[in-house]
């Protein structure tokens, strides 16, 4: 069983295979513009958002004429009778401090638990919820730092069209809290690198038969399966190739120190995640962007699994998102991706691929 954005399971199964099959996705992130982001590695949606508002501005500076430090004569001499005149500029505004986020997204995923042979076919829903902390950018040396801290809670559902539970695919639901804190450094022009420190805490649905609101919050309902700390780290480049493309080069890590429930055994699931990025984005047109993508992971486990090998995960994940974001608040997506997987361990992780088709919508709010 593997663990990533777009296919969070935790099946019922033995402890040992739970604890080997975790992986990669806890929350990056970065919150996809208000989006889903799951830990130490962008999504491929995510990657197209951010960067549909980076090509945005870059658009909006490029075309935004410069305003002289003095206005134009009225007729000749004028500064020689009155003296240079200034032009008065209005009080800048106090920038936002906080920033609230919520993103729902369906899907439909070919291979739910990444099994093979055998793979089940399922449709999600997520639903995460974010409250941030993001003081204005400050100068460092050459270059811009900002930083952010806050909260952000995953709801992960499946089948929830089913009206019961029992023997589907809603016996593995669960929620996700997140504590992060990060950085993130704009140096020469086009270069970006971050540096984050996540505290993540995952609870499979015990109890839940229905979903009322009041049972959704039950804590009683609600198991402690995962916890960890997961320091991460990212460094990307976009090279503009013109007006209305741009391409980026990125690559993100994170070390997961792990502990897993029940009867708590802390490292078993120890691992270092390494993942390289390329993604192609048109704007088609001002709030319309398309991005072709690709990414390339690999996972090292630190502790033997339970074949006594150190397990190593790797996969090539392809993908197409659409963007579409009628307003600076709100951002809609479309994506298809294919996710292949190859690992040593055929115990716990075995060779898979599997297909995702999702829709979502992003809400920000500033203040």
């Amino acid at each position: 069983m593997t663990y990533s954005k777009h296919n969070l399971t935790f099946p019922r199964v033995p402890l040992k295979r739970l604890k080997a099959g975790f992986s990669c996705l806890l929350i990056t992130q970065g919150f996809f513009v208000g989006g889903v982001c799951v830990a130490a590695t962008p999504s491929t949606t995510d990657i197209a958002v951010r960067q549909a508002e980076s090509l945005k501005q870059q658009q909006a500076v490029k075309n935004t004429p410069e305003t002289p430090e003095e206005p134009p004569e009225t007729y000749p001499g004028e500064n020689a009778d009155l003296g240079p005149q200034m032009l008065l500029k209005a009080k800048k505004k106090r920038p936002p401090l906080f920033e609230f986020s919520s993103d729902t997204m369906f899907t439909w995923t070919s291979n739910a638990l990444s099994e093979s042979p055998g793979p089940k076919k399922t449709e999600i829903v997520a639903e995460t919820l974010s409250l941030a902390l993001t003081p204005p950018p400050f100068d460092l040396g050459p270059g811009k730092l900002s930083l952010r801290t806050g909260y952000r809670h995953l709801f992960w559902m499946y089948d929830a069209a089913k009206k019961y539970f029992y023997n589907t695919f809603n016996r593995n639901n669960f929620e996700m809290s997140t504590v992060f804190l990060g950085g993130n450094y704009s140096f020469a022009e086009n270069w970006n690198a971050s540096l984050g420190l996540d505290f993540n805490r995952i609870m499979t649905a015990e109890g839940l038969d229905s979903w009322r609101p009041d049972q959704l919050t039950d804590p009683s309902k609600w198991r402690e399966v995962y916890v960890e700390w997961n320091p991460n780290w990212g460094l990307s480049r976009n090279i503009p190739l013109g007006d209305q493309l741009n391409l980026t080069l990125s690559y993100s890590g994170g070390y997961h120190f792990t502990s897993t429930d029940p009867n708590p055994q802390t490292n078993s699931g120890d691992k270092l995640d390494n993942n390289l990025s390329a993604s192609l984005s048109y704007a088609v047109t001002d709030t319309v962007m398309l991005q072709p993508n690709v990414r390339l992971s690999h996972s090292l486990y630190t502790q033997p699994q339970s074949s006594n090998v150190h397990r190593q995960d790797r996969g090539i994940a392809p993908g197409l998102t659409v963007v579409w974001t009628p307003s600076p608040r709100v951002a809609l997506r479309w994506s298809v991706s294919g996710d292949f997987r190859h690992s040593n361990d055929q115990i716990n992780s075995p060779n898979c691929s599997k297909f995702d088709a999702s829709t979502g919508v992003s809400v920000t709010l500033k203040f």
